[in-house]
């Protein structure tokens, strides 16, 4: 079954290549689209995620955050029966999915990784974004994702400041910093992706270590 939800793109700069992005939008995805996202968003692929339980974790996360509904997402009905500590980790994760899909598609950076499980920032400290995103040729894109209930410009302002903290990945420097905020509108998902402009504070550098890479690249082979 496919699925759409309206995506309003903000603020590419005139002239930048995803100019073209600028405007709203409804964003198509199979429902196998959105459960392959939900199970590896932060982590490279799926022989990387830290467990066969955390890829059903996830999985049943998505299911209370979500249902369909005529070809549309919807807040669950026992959504207002959750505790709010429940809620708010549904809609973290709610939030890195939504935005999985969104980069991968809109930016072609299939390579979406949680910066504070991948890698390093210097100088440490401070604000962050969420995650690292790379397409297949190495080009980097912070991305500060956020899940609420509703949409919010406080969200979104100080989702800038996050996405625009890493400067470089390596030394190399970053495409641009995104904001990607996923909230509902008389029950109906909707998202905004926001190229916000820069704030003029000192971008940080993050390293993703090699010795690293290499660990979490053999670790799946203690499932077995």
């Amino acid at each position: 079954m496919n699925v759409s939800f309206p995506v309003n793109v903000t603020d590419f700069k005139p002239g930048s290549r995803w100019e073209r992005l600028n405007g709203l939008n409804d964003q198509m995805f199979s429902w196998g689209d959105i459960l392959r996202s939900a199970m590896v968003a932060g982590y490279r692929s799926s022989p990387y995620i830290p467990s066969p339980q955390f890829a059903r974790w996830r999985g049943t996360t998505l299911q209370m955050a979500l249902r369909r509904v005529d070809g549309q997402l919807i807040r669950p009905p026992e959504w207002d029966e959750l505790d709010p500590s429940e809620k708010g980790a549904i809609k973290s994760i709610l939030g890195v999915v939504v935005t999985k899909l969104l980069v991968e598609r809109l930016l072609n950076a299939p390579i979406f990784l949680f910066l504070d499980v991948h890698f390093r920032v210097f100088p440490p400290g401070g604000l962050r974004p969420d995650v690292l995103a790379s397409t297949p040729r190495g080009e980097w894109f912070s991305v500060e994702s956020k899940g609420h209930e509703w949409h919010t410009q406080r969200a979104l302002a100080k989702g800038k400041k996050q996405a625009e903290s890493i400067g470089t990945v390596n030394g190399r420097p970053v495409q641009t910093g995104v904001v990607c905020l996923t909230s509902f509108r008389g029950g109906l998902m909707e998202a905004h992706l926001k190229d916000p402009p820069p704030d003029g504070e000192e971008p940080r550098d993050a390293k993703i270590d090699p010795k690293e890479v290499l660990r979490r690249y053999y670790s799946p082979l203690d499932w077995f």
